[in-house]
């Protein structure tokens, strides 16, 4: 091997290594032991780690059994047949990722890229199971299978151009680079490894994958060496000779995802060639060019299957896999791992801030060293920014069912109430009726009082029924006909869709009518609390506006506001002069009239991040089709979340009847989030029993949590308060259990 020194490129990029000579064996057969055990020895395991340190690609010989092939390439044969057989624009599947489908994309002529009936298959999957220690070696204990397909060709089919699968993502300065052999470029570690594992023989004829070994630390260069350039092997200075792997039927090729390859042509009269791919990353890492912008339309017509993600097994309505929901939990994963003996934390602090799923810290992570250049210019970082605001925005627009530019980013849900609250009160005057709610957080409270004092309005209040701490509704219809009667306008309603304080559920739908039937102009929902437990709504809900915050459903602390797109474009709002007087367009990169600054990149790559999670537990759990519009998968997955949700809460209310002057403030199971206020009659005090919970690694909070209103109508507000507990879909039946048994001991 020789190196050359340090040059930068003309997009910054800098290579080094160029190699002339293969530095470690880049094939080892499989013996007939390991094979038939399923599992690789540790010479195995070191060779190929140690080839795709060096090389960059390594084979594995007759890694799977005959049986297996055979089963695998009849049913990878019949899921390539449904793709073709069914009905396309034109009459067949047009060449071009443009015109391809979730399930199937034509990506050249000849070569199909299949996911319909492949993806997250139990067959296929078994394929990938006997490298996990050859995965784990190489990208790190936390790595995961992002998607497994099956690339199929069809004679004859051109040669590729030299390409790599996708740009370096680390420098020589990255902690992980740093930490896995120094500042080298040669060490720099890998983020993605593909496998193939072919299903009938590669050879020289039909298509086999020629590798120029040792590249992976020189593609740097640019990030458009993605794409297909037959220069790419000069402008690096390969000098060596390219390797075909060329490998009987069930081997196993993996290579990283840096490395400079191609595809050598199928030669007329070639057999179909069905090769399986899977593609493994660090925990953090997502692929924004294999995965498009914006999913792919899905296919319609009979025989249609659907793919199941990776990370599941096959989808279908049913209750939550606690042991496999808990593992995306980073937290959680951590105590469910504790040795018997230790104290594992119980995390039902929920409702001031759940924990966050590991895709959106990788999410997060993956923008902070990738997406961080402002948008609006036509180089990479800029553009996947541009991607990241319009993907964010598309996701939070599903989440809330609203339209794309009806969607506002902020720093909390305090910040923009206190923003729509400036903007609102111009229009506000002495002859207005404000009404509010005593069962909310303040934050839905002290910016609508603010503007009525300054404007002169009278304030009305929703009162609290302290029996059930539900809010007396047929009060609100007598209050407005007396506003009407008084000739004074309703000019503003805020509310709760769920207490945070309580749990209590309002029927948001009645109160907003009311409002608006009285020509109210502006109701105003605080979905924060509602949101981790059911899908919000707001065209059903009809308001003008609703806030949530994603630290309450499993994201970061960033929070969304919903505003009818009328309101949201001509209500007046502070920004400087240069920025965009619009709502969200192509032309306006995006941005809203709304949104002052820059915005937190990061946050909303986690709130993308948090969305699609909640999706997948709609095809996991919820039944709904992987295809299916996201918004319908959501719903699906709140339905699963519900159902886990409705069975804690009813074993909790039933241990709870059973302690001894134990007080569960709100309602019964019905009608309820999974928050649950109490007190302890003639006991110690909230302070006190949360001291001793946390002592037992129970995180349980107590006080008002901002709800000063409820405090006061339930007369606790010198009294100390309050005890709350939260579930969520990750909690258990196990830990509902451990909190009753320390409740009644506190």
């Amino acid at each position: 091997m020789r190196t050359v020194a340090l040059r930068v490129g003309r997009r910054g990029f800098s290579t080094a290594i160029i190699r002339e000579a293969i530095t470690a064996p880049v094939r080892r057969t499989v013996t007939a032991a390991e094979r038939a055990a399923g599992v690789l020895s540790e010479e195995s395991v070191a060779a190929a780690a140690a080839s795709l340190h060096d090389n960059g690609a390594f084979c594995l010989e007759g890694a799977l059994d005959v049986a297996w092939i055979e089963n695998a390439r009849a049913q990878a044969g019949a899921a390539f047949e449904r793709c073709l057989s069914r009905p396309y624009p034109g009459g067949e599947l047009a060449v071009g990722m443009e015109h391809g489908y979730a399930e199937v994309v034509h990506r050249a002529k000849g070569r199909y890229d299949v996911l319909d009936g492949i993806n997250g298959e139990p067959l296929f999957a078994h394929g990938a199971e006997m490298l996990a220690p050859v995965i784990r070696r190489v990208l790190g204990d936390d790595a995961h299978m992002l998607f497994n397909g099956l690339l199929m060709t069809i004679s004859p089919s051109g040669e590729q151009l030299w390409h790599a699968d996708g740009e370096h993502l680390f420098s020589n300065t990255h902690p992980d680079t740093l930490s896995e052999g120094g500042a080298s470029p040669e060490a720099l570690p890998a983020h993605c490894i593909n496998v193939f594992v072919p299903l009938v023989d590669l050879t020289l004829d039909n298509g086999v994958t020629e590798f120029c070994l040792g590249t992976h630390t020189d593609t740097g260069i640019s990030p458009e060496i993605v794409w297909q350039k037959q220069s790419w092997r000069d402008q690096i200075g390969h000098t060596a000779s390219p390797v075909a792997m060329t490998a009987p039927a069930g081997s196993v090729v993996l290579f990283d995802y840096r490395v400079l390859h191609r595809g050598l042509e199928c030669k007329e009269g070639q057999p179909r060639r069905p090769v399986l791919y899977y593609t493994f990353a660090r925990r953090w890492f997502s692929d924004n060019l294999n995965f498009p912008r914006r999913a792919a339309p899905a296919l319609v017509g009979a025989g249609a299957t659907t793919p199941a993600p990776a990370a599941a097994a096959v989808a279908g309505a049913g209750p939550l896999d606690m042991a496999a929901v808990r593992r995306g939990f980073p937290a959680l994963a951590a105590s469910d791992a504790l040795v018997d003996g230790a104290t594992r934390p119980m995390y039902l602090d929920g409702p001031g801030g759940t924990q966050v799923h590991g895709a959106v810290i990788g999410a997060m992570g993956d923008a902070l060293a990738h997406k961080m250049s402002n948008i609006g210019y036509e180089y990479a970082s800029s553009l996947r920014c541009l991607d990241l605001v319009q993907a964010a925005r598309d996701a939070a627009a599903d989440f809330l069912r609203c339209e794309g530019r009806e969607v506002v980013f902020g720093p909390s849900m305090t910040v923009l109430a206190f923003d729509l609250a400036t903007a609102l009160a111009p229009s506000l005057g002495a002859d207005d009726d404000v009404y509010l709610s005593r069962s909310e957080h303040d934050a839905n409270v002290s910016p609508w009082l603010a503007i009525a004092q300054a404007r002169g309005c009278r304030v009305r209040w929703l009162d609290l029924r302290p029996d059930d701490c539900t809010l007396d509704l047929d009060s609100l219809e007598a209050q407005l006909r007396q506003t009407a009667a008084e000739r004074r306008r309703p000019a503003l309603l805020a509310l709760g869709a769920a207490s945070n304080a309580t749990g209590t559920m309002h029927d948001v739908r009645r109160a907003v009518g009311l409002a608006k039937a009285a020509g109210a102009p502006y109701t105003i929902v605080d979905a924060v609390h509602y949101a981790p437990h059911h899908s919000i709504d707001v065209q059903t809900w009809g308001c003008d506006f609703a806030f949530t915050s994603a630290y309450k459903w499993f994201g970061p602390h960033m929070s969304l506001m919903y505003g009818r797109a009328e309101l949201l474009s001509t209500l007046p709002s502070c920004k400087v002069r240069p920025a965009t007087d619009e709502l969200p367009t192509a032309e306006s990169y995006q941005l809203s009239r709304w949104e002052r600054g820059t915005l937190n990149f990061e946050s909303l790559a986690g709130v993308l991040a948090a969305v699609e999670y909640l999706a997948s537990l709609g095809v996991r759990y919820g039944g709904a089709a992987e295809a299916a519009p996201r918004r319908a998968r959501l719903e699906a997955g709140f339905g699963a979340i519900g159902a886990h949700e409705a069975a804690l809460t009813a074993r909790f209310l039933a241990g709870c009847a059973a302690i001894p002057g134990l007080k569960v403030y709100g309602l019964g199971a019905e009608g309820r989030c999974p928050t649950f206020a109490m007190r302890k009659e003639g006991g110690a005090s909230p302070e006190a029993i949360s001291a001793t919970l946390s002592a037992q690694g129970i995180m349980a909070t107590y006080g008002n949590f901002y709800a000063v209103e409820v405090e006061k109508a339930l007369g606790l507000d010198q009294d100390g308060g309050l005890l709350r507990v939260g579930f969520m879909h990750y909690t258990t039946a196990e830990e509902v259990d451990r909190l009753l048994a320390a409740l009644a001991a506190a």
